[in-house]
């Protein structure tokens, strides 16, 4: 499991801070590899990505667990802190690089973008869910679906088996509570 785990979180990480890249170069017109592996704050949120990618892969594949409310809990705190803690942080810095600049004080200009909008903190965690699925269910649908028998297209009764093995259990729950509501 720690290999699907590893998986999600790297696919994540490299989807999110790939995105940002190629978002600064529709912006800015040139790219800027150091976004990649340095930039925080922008569009999508890879700390929500990465966290909710661990979170949803412990969710697909053991369950409502211990282990997931801890790496759940870890999530909330990580977005939690993108969206208020860090974006008042960068407020700040906007408004004390304008005094620095006013009052001629010699500082190294502040990082004004460390923290996330919601919007982009939402983007990351679909990214995150996203990768999660994918990398929990990939070792499955290739068995089920393309090792077992030669056609492509699976039967009515494939899917339905698919969807009632135990790697859909939490997601069975999630689907049942939310219809239920």
């Amino acid at each position: 499991m720690i290999e699907k785990i590893l998986a999600a979180i790297l696919l994540a990480f490299v989807t999110t801070q790939l995105s940002k890249t190629i978002i600064g170069y529709k912006k800015d017109g040139y790219w800027d590899w150091s976004r990649f592996f340095l930039q925080n704050g922008g569009m999508p949120s890879t700390h929500t990505s990465t966290t909710v990618a661990l979170s949803m892969t412990l969710l697909f594949n053991t369950g409502f667990t211990e282990l997931f409310a801890v790496a759940a809990l870890f999530t909330i705190v990580v977005m939690n802190d993108a969206m208020k803690i860090r974006l008042e942080a960068g407020e700040e810095a906007k408004i004390l690089n304008k005094v620095m600049e006013k009052d001629k004080i010699l500082h190294k200009r502040l990082t004004k973008r460390i923290g996330h909008t919601p919007w982009e903190v939402f983007i990351g965690f679909l990214v995150g869910v996203f990768w999660a699925f994918i990398v929990s269910i990939w070792e499955t649908f290739l068995n089920e679906f393309f090792f077992t028998k030669p056609i492509w297209l699976p039967s009515q009764t494939k899917i339905k088996d698919f969807w009632m093995s135990s790697n859909f259990a939490c997601l069975r729950s999630i689907v049942a509570i939310a219809w239920d509501l």
